[in-house]
C-alpha cells in the first residue's frame, strides 16, 4: 500500500514573501540605572559635527577615533572615553590640544585624560620651540602633551538585562581646540562643536520572509572597524549554534555604518535568543545584546502597521507555538513558554478555527505511468524554509535512468536508507506558495501534482482514512497554523 503521507522531519521553519521592514531597538522600556553592581561597558560610533551646521562634519573630526567607549564603573559612575590621531589640515600634520565638554547650564568643564602622546613634540608642544602654543601647557605637570585618550561625564542606558547600551543622548555640546588650525588661522583652533552618538552598535532588527524566515540584525559600524578583516560578528544560540560572519560578509544598510547580518530562524526557534557579538580583530567583544523573534514580533503588533501585516505577524507567532509543542522545544507544558504566549485572547491559537471542510478542496493527483518504480509517499520538511519531498519506491532498475523534473529543473533524487526509497525536495516555498501544485514528471510519462496545502489537508483528515500511521492531534494543530498563516500571507 502506497504511503501518501509520511511522519514529518524533525525541524521547524515557514516561509512567506513580505513583513514590515527594519525595525529600531526600542530604547523606550529601557531607563538609567543610579548604580552598577560591576563595571560595564559598550562602545558606540561617535563624530564631531559643526556647531553652526549640524549635519556636516567638524574639521576636527579627523582627529577623533570614530569609535568611543561607555564604560560604568562600581560605583554607577559612567563616562564617555574617547581617542584622538593626527590629522592634516592645509597640508600640515596636527594633534587635538585640547577636548571639553558643556553641561545643561553652558559650563564648559575640561574632559580628563587618560593617556598622553608622550614623549611626541613638534613645534607646537615643544616648549623650546619658538611656535609653542602655550594653551598645551598643563601647570600641574608642567608637561605639554597632546591628548590620546580621554573621558567626560555621562548618563549610561541599560537594557532590560541589565547592560550597558549607550547613553541618554545622542548629542553633546564640546569645545575643542587644535594648534595646527589656530597657527594657520588666528581664533579658528578653538571652536564650539557637537559629538554625535549612535547609541549601541545593534541599532534593530528586521525579520524577512522571502523563501525562508530569516531575521537580520543591524549595527551601526564605524568605517575604521569595517576595514579591519579580523573582526567579525557571531549570532550564537545557548544550545551552542554559532553563525560566524566576517566583517566584510555583513551587507551595507541604508543609512550611514549601517551594516546587517542575516540568520536563518526556525519556526521552532521564535522565542530562542539569538545572543550577537561584534568581535574585532582582537578577539575582544565591543558590543553583545540578546534579540530573538518573538520580540520582533511584538514591536511590530505595537506599532502603527496595517492590519494585514499584524495578523500575518501574529500568524507567525502561532505557528511557532504549534511547531514548539510538535518538536518539544523549548517547550515543557507551559503555555507562558510559547511564542504565540504575548499575544491577545482574539490573535491567539486561530488555528482551532479550522476544520476539515476548510482544507477538502486541497487534494493532490497522479496520472500517467512510471516503469519499474512506483510513488511511496510524501512530507514537509521544516527547517527555516518549507521543503516538500517526495519518496519512490524503485524496482530493479537503476535510479540514474529516471528523470526527475520541475518544468525545465532536473531535480537528483537521494537515496533514503530508512525508507529504502529515494526521493526529490521541492525547496522555498513560501507562505503565499503553500497552495501551489508543483508538477513532478518522472520520465515524461508520470506526473504528481502536488501542493504543500495538499499535505495539511492529507494530515488533518488522516484518522479517516487508511494510513501507515495515526497522525496525533498536535501534527494536525501544526498543519492548521501553516493553513491559517497562508491565508495570512495572501492578504498581504
Amino acid at each position: 500500500m502506497k504511503l501518501k503521507i509520511m511522519a514529518m522531519a524533525l525541524a521547524a521553519g515557514l516561509t512567506v514573501t513580505a513583513l514590515p521592514g527594519f525595525i529600531p531597538q526600542n530604547h523606550a522600556n529601557v531607563g538609567l540605572v543610579a548604580e552598577a553592581a560591576s563595571v560595564k561597558e559598550c562602545y558606540v560610533p561617535v563624530t564631531l559635527q559643526k556647531f553652526d551646521n549640524p549635519d556636516d562634519k567638524s574639521m576636527g573630526n579627523a582627529a577623533l577615533i570614530q569609535m568611543g567607549k561607555v564604560v560604568v564603573d562600581s560605583e554607577g559612575k559612567a563616562t564617555l572615553q574617547l581617542s584622538f590621531q593626527s590629522l592634516t589640515y592645509s597640508g600640515q600634520t596636527g594633534y587635538m590640544g585640547f577636548f571639553r565638554s558643556v553641561d545643561a547650564d553652558g559650563e564648559i568643564i575640561p574632559a580628563t585624560v587618560l593617556e598622553e602622546y608622550t614623549g611626541f613634540t613638534d613645534i607646537y608642544n615643544d616648549m623650546t620651540s619658538a611656535k609653542f602654543d602655550k594653551k598645551l601647557y598643563n601647570s600641574k605637570t608642567k608637561t605639554a602633551w597632546y591628548p590620546k585618550t580621554v573621558s567626560i561625564p555621562v548618563n549610561a542606558v541599560y537594557d532590560n538585562a541589565g547592560n550597558v547600551i549607550g547613553i541618554d543622548t545622542d548629542r553633546i555640546k564640546v569645545q575643542v581646540y587644535v594648534p595646527v588650525m589656530e597657527a594657520i588661522s588666528a581664533g579658528t583652533g578653538t571652536q564650539f562643536a557637537y559629538l554625535d552618538v549612535k547609541n549601541g552598535l545593534f541599532t534593530g532588527s528586521q525579520v524577512v520572509l522571502d523563501g525562508s524566515i530569516k531575521m537580520n540584525t543591524y549595527f551601526n559600524i564605524s568605517d575604521s572597524f569595517v576595514a579591519d578583516t579580523n573582526a567579525k560578528i557571531e549570532v550564537s544560540t545557548p544550545d551552542g549554534r554559532k553563525d560566524t560572519f566576517p566583517i566584510n560578509k555583513a551587507v551595507k544598510g541604508s543609512d550611514a555604518n549601517q551594516y546587517y547580518v542575516t540568520t536563518k530562524i526556525p519556526a521552532k526557534d521564535m522565542t530562542t535568543n539569538l545572543t550577537c557579538s561584534l568581535i574585532d580583530g582582537n578577539g575582544n567583544a565591543v558590543d553583545t545584546f540578546t534579540t530573538n523573534l518573538q520580540d520582533y514580533a511584538q514591536k511590530v503588533i505595537a506599532s502603527d502597521a496595517a492590519y494585514e501585516t499584524k495578523i500575518l505577524t501574529a500568524e507567525l507567532l502561532n505557528y511557532g507555538s504549534r511547531a514548539q509543542v510538535y518538536f518539544s522545544y523549548n517547550y515543557d507544558g507551559n503555555d507562558e513558554t510559547l511564542a504565540n504566549y504575548v499575544l491577545s485572547p482574539l490573535l491567539m491559537d486561530t488555528y482551532e478555527e479550522v476544520e476539515a471542510s476548510d482544507l477538502a478542496q486541497y487534494t493532490y493527483s497522479e496520472s500517467g505511468n512510471m516503469k519499474d518504480m512506483s510513488y511511496y509517499g510524501t512530507t514537509l520538511s521544516f527547517l527555516s524554509e518549507i521543503t516538500m519531498r517526495h519518496y519512490f519506491k524503485l524496482g530493479s532498475g537503476d535510479i540514474k535512468n529516471h528523470t526527475f523534473k520541475i518544468g525545465n529543473t532536473t531535480l537528483t533524487p537521494k537515496f533514503d536508507a530508512g525508507n529504502n526509497a529515494y526521493y526529490v525536495d521541492i525547496t522555498g516555498i513560501s507562505a503565499k506558495d503553500l497552495d501551489t501544485e508543483y508538477a513532478l514528471t518522472v520520465d515524461g510519462t508520470y506526473t504528481l501534482k502536488y501542493s504543500a496545502l495538499d499535505y495539511c489537508n492529507a494530515v488533518v483528515k488522516a484518522d479517516k482514512t487508511a494510513s501507515a500511521e495515526k497522525v496525533k492531534s498536535k501534527s494536525k494543530n501544526l498543519v492548521k497554523a501553516l493553513f491559517k498563516y497562508w491565508q495570512a500571507a495572501e492578504n498581504v
